[in-house]
């Protein structure tokens, strides 16, 4: 990390392309993040450069350097230099997209909506953001009004393809409405409504009956549990 430029430091742009290249290569589960220094800042005071400048020296002589290791070339990164260098790395992958991605994934493929009292802090510290980035995106990158909202957009859209799923017809809408993630038959009958103007049993009916009246095929599976 410290030698990504032959000839000179590398700058915060240089980290995170060579991030998203790993990412790009081997998939962003497998990319971590660390630091061989403490969490306080590298001081470079005239002592510490001469320090540093005497070992790289003796690792050049030995043949021990890495590509673009040089006297004067020090292993560190200016730009995140600081002891809120994760803050403000996350940041800059924030405005790369990263952190909307990374929302995407863990709502749609792992289905964080679920998670019984789920917070925004819990939810930002999993993606290594700040929390007021990630209320920013929810809000003004996303358009939902509150981090409940953003919530049950996708909690609704599982209950509205188990409710359409004539497999899961005898499941109770209690317990659609506890497996998506909602704490009571009220709040979720009521945010129902208000994204869809039906009741849940409104919309099933509808479903249904637009089902009888089509040719089977197979349906896509909520993931809810089915009667047996």
């Amino acid at each position: 990390m410290p030698y990504l430029r032959a000839d000179m430091h590398p700058a915060a742009a240089d980290v995170i392309a060579n991030v998203e290249h790993i990412a790009k290569v081997v998939g962003e589960d497998h990319v971590g993040i660390g630091t061989d220094n403490g969490v306080l800042p590298l001081s470079m005071d005239p002592t510490n450069k001469k320090r540093m400048d005497d070992w790289q020296r003796q690792r050049i002589k030995l043949g021990i350097a890495a590509p673009g290791e040089a006297v004067g070339v020090y292993p560190y990164v200016a730009d995140y230099n600081s002891v809120d260098r994760y803050q403000r790395f996350a940041g800059d992958l924030a405005k790369r997209g990263w952190s909307k991605s990374r929302l995407e994934k863990l709502m749609v493929v792992e289905r964080a909506y679920r998670r019984e009292a789920l917070t925004i802090g819990a939810l930002s510290a999993e993606l290594a953001v700040p929390e007021y980035r990630l209320r920013q995106l929810i809000n003004e990158g996303l358009g939902h009004r509150n981090f409940n909202a953003f919530l049950n957009r996708y909690r609704i859209e599982e209950a509205k393809v188990a409710l359409g799923d004539p497999e899961q017809k005898e499941v109770p809408v209690l317990t659609i409405a506890m497996d998506t993630g909602f704490q009571s038959i009220g709040t979720f009958n009521r945010a129902f409504k208000a994204a869809t103007d039906l009741t849940p049993t409104e919309f099933r009916q509808l479903a249904m009956a637009r089902n009888t009246s089509r040719p089977p095929k197979t349906s896509a599976s909520s993931g809810i549990a089915k009667p047996i």
